[in-house]
């Protein structure tokens, strides 16, 4: 069985983390900590549009 990431999926890592590095910076990860509950809209709109919300349906 081989455990290493495909290309696609290297990809995607690598995608998702210049999302994330982008949206959450330091203030904003203690803000998400200071205020629980609170919805971030714009957040998961950026997420739809990239994509995220379909990952697990097929091409």
């Amino acid at each position: 069985m081989r455990f290493q990431l495909t290309e696609d999926q290297r990809a995607l890592r690598d995608g998702v983390r210049e999302l994330l590095a982008r949206r959450f910076g330091r203030e904003v990860l203690r803000a998400a900590v200071d205020e629980p509950g609170r919805l971030d809209r714009a957040l998961w709109r950026e997420l739809g549009v990239a994509g995220f919300f379909a990952l697990r349906l097929p091409e």
